[in-house]
């Protein structure tokens, strides 16, 4: 009796210590950059396009994402647009809804790709044929603008609308985004501007979503700081003498 319990003695300083050692197991996840777009649907209105699409993060790292569509004739871009930017975290989705002007009619070949976590990827391609363009009746008028590091400023007169302005025709090194407001009436526009300054000249589509009239604007930018002065000078007077 005496050598048993010994014997379980020992087996239990034995065993015992080996059941309340702490291994510590160390978890790795492989760092995995995808993107996927996960809805696209589009719906054409003559020639202004709509875009509606849910952009989903499978990767286990977190990204910004946009999306640019250009549109091509014989491999000669006409237009281009780009989405606003979001946040993409490992699992989410977001919706990224944006718009591209075709200024004529004709065939074009759109590209659709996805800028994320600094890689470009080819999403969607698609052919469009514009046989009609929406009326050029839309009474704006562009008053002042002036083009800052981070966002142009535009000044427009008009009557009031739900205003879509939607650059088109920009350097490609640039990045503008689109913008809209319900019910505008005389708000200044500011449209998100990414990129290196230099002189260019570009083009943009006002568009009354109300009515689907439209009104193209071409802007010559010559000099980035003379444009904020007289911006903000005329801008002044406007506000004062209401001209």
């Amino acid at each position: 009796m005496l050598n048993f319990k010994i014997i379980l003695l020992v087996l239990v300083l034995i065993i015992f210590p080996l059941l309340t050692f702490a291994v510590k197991i160390k978890v790795s996840v492989r760092e995995k950059l995808d993107f996927m777009l996960e809805y696209f649907n589009y719906s054409k209105k003559s020639n202004l396009l709509t875009f509606q699409t849910v952009v989903y993060n499978p990767g286990s790292v977190g990204y910004k994402v946009r999306l640019r569509a250009e549109a091509f004739k014989e491999k000669e871009r006409i237009s281009q647009s780009w989405s606003k930017e979001v946040d993409l975290f490992p699992g989410a989705s977001k919706t990224l809804n944006f718009h591209l002007y075709l200024p004529d009619k004709g065939n074009y070949s759109i590209r659709i790709r996805a800028y994320f976590g600094n890689e470009i990827e080819e999403v969607k391609n698609l052919t469009i044929v514009v046989n009609s363009l929406l009326n050029e009746t839309f009474y704006i008028n562009l008053k002042l603008w002036a083009i800052f590091p981070d966002e142009i400023m535009l000044k427009f007169k008009g009557e009031e609308a739900n205003l879509l302005v939607l650059p088109y025709n920009f350097p490609s090194s640039w990045i503008l985004e689109e913008k809209s407001i319900k019910e505008w009436k005389g708000e200044i526009v500011r449209l998100k501007f990414e990129g290196l300054f230099f002189p260019a000249e570009i083009k943009l589509v006002a568009v009354n979503l109300k009515t689907y009239e439209v009104c193209e604007i071409p802007i010559k930018f010559e000099n980035l700081e003379t444009s904020k002065l007289i911006f903000y000078f005329k801008s002044f007077l406007i506000d004062i003498f209401a001209i």
